[in-house]
């Protein structure tokens, strides 16, 4: 069930009518019934619960599998089977706006998706040219070193289109500065930099893969890295370069 709609100012070409943007989402969990609602409140995306607690959402964790969502604390929602799909695409619109961050859980853990990262493992960070998307790999400290280690759990979220950026100032997995750069900026950097935040509190240590030769490794080195120092976690950073044709 989707709360009231807000007309935004542009009006569409046909018939003078207006384009109506949801401000809100609302659902009964399908195990706890708890009724559940996110809105939007002075620019941030607030999650109710009951209608008598309430908090600001800085990351949305979407599992798929269990039809599940989860806030950046790991408080979690099953949402009923069946509204799933459509619900999840208007939360990610609702989030979009403001921007939250929304992470896909990709590889199921061992583990609830809200136990995985919790100061026990290393984050391993990066942003893979040409992508546009963010992945976050948590792995058990002990097994980082190993040539195989243990991915307890593989998140990810797409920070823009390279499509877009492309459009903007050239080919997104060029070694660019500029218009293309720049074009990735200001929501897509501040969802880096909310990923990197929330990161830095739930891992014990943060290993950042940045590919040298890419707008996303320029992205991520300049917005993630930051956030990471002033966090003051553990940290570290693998340098990609490109590979160098013979003459």
């Amino acid at each position: 069930m989707v709360a009231a709609a807000a007309a935004v100012a542009t009006p569409c070409a046909a018939g003078g009518f207006k384009l109506l943007v949801s401000r809100g989402v609302n659902f009964v969990t399908r195990v706890s019934k708890d009724s559940v609602a996110f809105s939007l409140v002075d620019g941030a995306l607030e999650l109710r619960v009951n209608g008598a607690f309430a908090k600001k959402v800085s990351v949305l964790r979407v599992r798929r599998a269990s039809a599940e969502i989860f806030d950046q604390d790991g408080w979690s929602a099953a949402v009923p089977q069946h509204m799933f799909a459509r619900l999840e695409e208007k939360l990610r619109r609702l989030a979009s706006s403001v921007p939250v961050p929304v992470l896909d859980v990709l590889a199921l853990a061992p583990e609830p998706a809200d136990r995985v990262s919790c100061r026990t493992t290393t984050a391993i960070v990066q942003m893979r040219a040409g992508t546009g998307e963010m992945l976050i790999s948590w792995i058990k400290p002990e097994t980082l070193c190993q040539e195989t280690g243990e991915i307890l759990q593989k998140e990810m979220t797409e920070v823009w289109y390279p499509a877009k950026l492309a459009a903007a100032g050239g080919p997104a997995s060029a070694a660019l500065a500029g218009s293309a750069l720049d074009s990735a900026a200001p929501a897509a950097r501040s969802v880096v930099r909310n990923v990197a935040k929330w990161v830095s509190v739930q891992a014990s240590s943060v290993l950042l893969v940045i590919e040298a030769a890419s707008v996303e490794g320029q992205v991520l080195a300049s917005e993630a890295w930051p956030v990471l120092s002033s966090a003051g976690v553990q940290r570290a950073v693998v340098l990609v370069a490109p590979a160098l044709e013979n003459a």
